[in-house]
């Protein structure tokens, strides 16, 4: 049987765009345009980043260390030399030392606008900025070009070269990071799996088909990228026998090259006119915000500005990994912890600490999140999964001024600790049914 055989497929590019799975086919005496060149590039360009995004993955390269210091006005974020690869594929080079003032960035317009409209009255503000950098493009070289007599004079010139470039910058929300997150989570639920191992759990291996269809919606959920109403079912436990869980774990490495990977990557070969995704995170700053009288907002001393760098993903170069050295340069095993509740569970109280939370219910649910925690510290996030339309109540948590907290919609909600007795809820992405 042969599939897939012939060259009769429909362009993916869009109109006037050129097409990155083809290259000219050079042929003599052929009249080359612009559109040729441009299409040359777009097949050569697309080919690297998909050999970056697929074989290598995203991250920092090098360089790039991120630290605080006092400056003119208030804190400062340094950003040494270094770079990074991006989600998309896309390298990104910084060429020289690079500083940003946190206070200008705060009073800009539109920063001002969102931090007036997160804290309503309160003058002060529990705020976390993502520092992240992005990759962009200029176009330089202006030369003449030829053209119509009695042009402007803007229309007499034109850029001859593109030169890559870069932004550096901070964001209220992080950039999309979902394939890292998917390894942490798989890590997290596949440890959560080892410890619910069980003399009478499944032990046969031409079973384990719907046990990894399980896995597979457990583990996308608790990513918030499962599409549709989640069946409580799907939230069951999955039990193996110890005996089995070494070829379950293998199992699972293939599901995610297979199944699982090609959900989360930034951009599949398959589709390329997706919006990229050429932002990296280089760190989160975590900080509490103050109104002055202007009214500005500003940031604390750097004293009291944490530099998170825990979702930070980094990147060994091939060397590295093949030296004796790897093991030892290998990050250390995620702190991610995952709950999944059901009406069936047997606990309604998740303990702390939880990373990620995801509930289906068929009837009203409450679930109690956890306070007073010697471990809980004000600003702790909690990612909470909410599966169906039916009403989740949530006590110890807000939402605007109700309290406890009830939920009515699907969708994904981030989950504040204000450090004492409650938990503020903030919708992500909601969705009705």
């Amino acid at each position: 049987m042969t599939m897939g055989c012939d060259c009769t497929f429909t362009a993916t590019a869009g109109v006037g765009q050129p097409d990155p799975s083809r290259h000219v086919n050079y042929v003599t005496g052929m009249v080359l345009g612009v559109d040729d060149y441009a299409q040359e590039f777009a097949y050569h360009s697309a080919r690297h980043k998909r050999i970056v995004r697929d074989f290598l993955g995203y991250g920092t390269l090098s360089g790039l260390a991120v630290g605080l210091e006092d400056g003119g006005d208030g804190p400062r974020v340094m950003v040494s030399a270094g770079s990074a690869a991006a989600p998309s594929g896309q390298l990104i080079c910084v060429a020289r030392d690079q500083c940003g003032e946190i206070n200008a960035w705060l009073k800009r317009p539109e920063a001002k606008t969102e931090l007036d409209a997160r804290a309503d009255v309160a003058n002060t503000l529990d705020l976390t900025l993502h520092l992240t950098l992005c990759y962009t493009d200029c176009a330089v070289d202006a030369v003449p070009i030829p053209g119509e007599p009695c042009r402007s004079e803007e229309n007499l010139m034109a850029p001859s070269r593109r030169a890559d470039d870069y932004c550096l910058s901070f964001t209220f929300d992080p950039p999309l990071q979902t394939e890292a997150r998917a390894l942490a989570v798989i890590e997290a639920w596949i440890a959560a799996a080892e410890a619910a191992l069980d003399a009478g759990g499944e032990a046969d291996e031409a079973q384990f088909k719907p046990l990894l269809a399980r896995a597979q919606v457990q583990i996308l959920s608790a990513l918030g990228v499962s599409s549709g109403a989640i069946v409580p079912a799907d939230l069951e436990p999955v039990v193996l026998a110890p005996a089995a869980f070494p070829a379950f774990v293998l199992a699972m490495r293939k599901a995610w090259i297979t199944v699982l990977r090609p959900q989360v990557m930034a951009q599949s070969c398959a589709s390329p006119n997706v919006p990229a995704n050429d932002c990296v995170l280089l760190g989160s700053l975590v900080f509490e915000a103050t109104r002055g009288i202007v009214p500005d907002w500003s940031a604390p001393a750097i004293a009291d500005i944490v530099l998170d760098e825990r979702e930070r993903p980094f990147m060994l170069s091939a060397m590295a990994m093949q030296s004796t050295l790897a093991p030892r340069l290998a990050p250390p095993p995620t702190t991610l912890a995952l709950a999944y509740y059901t009406d069936d569970s047997p606990d309604f109280a998740p303990a702390w600490p939880v990373s990620v939370i995801v509930a289906a219910n068929a009837a009203d649910m409450t679930l109690s999140l956890p306070i007073g925690g010697a471990e809980q510290a004000k600003g702790d996030t909690v990612t909470l999964v909410h599966g169906t339309a039916q009403p989740l109540t949530l006590t110890n948590a807000k939402r605007d001024t109700a309290d406890p907290a009830v939920l009515d919609k699907r969708g994904r909600y981030r989950l504040v600790y204000n450090g004492t007795d409650a938990w503020r809820v903030f919708a992500i992405a909601e969705e009705e049914g």
